[in-house]
């Protein structure tokens, strides 16, 4: 447990292990330790079609007589996972289930949700429900407002009455629901075409810690752009969680996710895309994500969530610059001049080149001048920073620019021993 409990705590979209860890579980403590171990799989990653069909023939043969909860799962599975492109597995399984059961009904219901996905194998699913459909009640196969515009369509076209009559108005009905599923099927067919351009390119749709090549990674892009310029938001998301399998090493997903969950206001799902890049994918190495996310919470007004998040990472990577600079800039738009200062100096004193220290020192001394209108403070920051760091262009041509920004005369002096002090 401790072993599959720490790899899948480091690597939780390896859906294989979750499914290795549950037969393990199933052996040890039997069906409910087993379960908990499908569950948490799931939850953690909620959009793999293999480990929901896993969980799924798990529930069909631990829990044979418990139809409601067998079934139940499936809904969840489907709503997880039943657009998918390649949920052909999931969706056999689930025709399975009731067919095994005898509810034939139940079957014919599915395949009518089911020939509306544009998926791998939608003509096989519209070819099974063609076959299936001459056997069900026409009431079946359509709702009740469809069935009834349809009767009064034939009705008012036919004239004979009789037995004769009867049969040729069932035939017609028949016929009629063929022509409207066959638009179904041709609209189907169509998105199936337009998404195969992308489906095609796919080499590694699952996780890896190896990186992806370029052309995969433009693949995803390129997909990413048509279905955001389709605009079904469901399609969407899913296809967004599907790219952040295969490429969950890589921020510009996860920020492009949060970019388009900002765009619809979903602020909740937007923290859930932060939280899991900075908590599990993105290592702390890398803190442009993790600054993101500090910037949208800052944004929404949750500012002490936003200092943690820029404070961990001056943990994570001491006097790490861009967030040193962020860190005290957020602290002077909220008023506390002290941890200005503190955040300036704690970074020049964990930095270890004095690069790094001469740049933020030129920060510092920018601060006095643009916050507090210190200009004498400023000039004799410059000057000591100068003196210490006499190797650094950044902070002479900083130094300069401040001097040439000061009203009179005496600018001109000024710039001129800061350039032969810099030669």
């Amino acid at each position: 447990r401790t072993v599959y409990d720490h790899f899948l705590g480091k690597f939780p979209l390896c859906f294989g292990y979750w499914k290795k860890y549950a037969d393990w579980e199933q052996v040890l403590v039997g069906t409910a330790g087993a379960e908990a171990i499908y569950q948490r799989g799931v939850d953690a990653i909620h959009n793999s079609v293999d480990l929901w069909t896993q969980y799924c023939s798990f529930k069909m043969e631990n829990s044979p007589d418990d139809l409601d909860a067998v079934k139940g799962l499936f809904e969840r599975a489907a709503n997880a996972v039943g657009f998918d492109f390649l949920s052909h597995i999931f969706w056999d399984k689930y025709i399975e289930f009731l067919e095994s059961k005898e509810d034939f009904a139940g079957v014919m219901s599915l395949l009518e949700r089911i020939i509306r996905i544009p998926l791998h194998q939608y003509a096989r699913y519209f070819e099974k429900y063609s076959q299936m459909s001459v056997t069900r009640p026409v009431t079946e196969l359509v709702s009740p407002e469809e069935y009834q515009q349809i009767e009064h369509e034939i009705k008012t076209a036919e004239a004979p009455e009789g037995e004769s009559a009867d049969k040729d108005f069932i035939t017609n009905v028949r016929r009629k629901i063929h022509e409207l599923k066959s638009e179904v099927y041709l609209r189907c067919q169509d998105a199936v075409h337009k998404r195969w351009v992308y489906e095609a390119e796919i080499k590694r749709p699952y996780f890896h810690v190896k990186a992806l090549d370029e052309a995969q990674l433009a693949n995803w892009r390129k997909y990413l752009d048509y279905e955001e310029a389709e605009g079904d938001d469901i399609r969407i998301r899913l296809l967004f969680e599907r790219c952040l399998v295969a490429s969950a090493m890589y921020e510009e997903f996860w920020q492009r996710y949060a970019d388009y969950l900002i765009s619809k206001n979903d602020y909740e799902a937007v923290r859930n895309v932060f939280t899991r890049a900075t908590t599990i994918f993105i290592p702390s190495s890398r803190p442009q994500i993790r600054l993101a996310y500090a910037a949208f919470e800052e944004e929404h007004g949750r500012i002490t969530e936003a200092r943690g998040i820029l404070e961990r990472i001056l943990t994570n990577v001491p006097s790490h610059l861009e967030t040193t600079v962020k860190l005290a800039h957020f602290e002077r738009r909220h008023g506390d001049r002290e941890k200005v200062d503190e955040t300036f100096n704690s970074s020049i004193e964990t930095a270890t080149d004095d690069k790094s220290k001469a740049f933020l020192e030129a920060q510092k001394a920018k601060i006095l001048f643009n916050l507090d209108g210190n200009i004498a403070g400023a000039r004799t920051a410059f000057k000591t920073a100068t003196e210490k760091y006499p190797d650094s262009k950044y902070l002479f041509m900083t130094y300069m620019v401040f001097e040439l920004s000061q009203p009179g005369k005496r600018k001109i002096g000024q710039f001129l021993r800061i350039l032969l002090r810099g030669r």
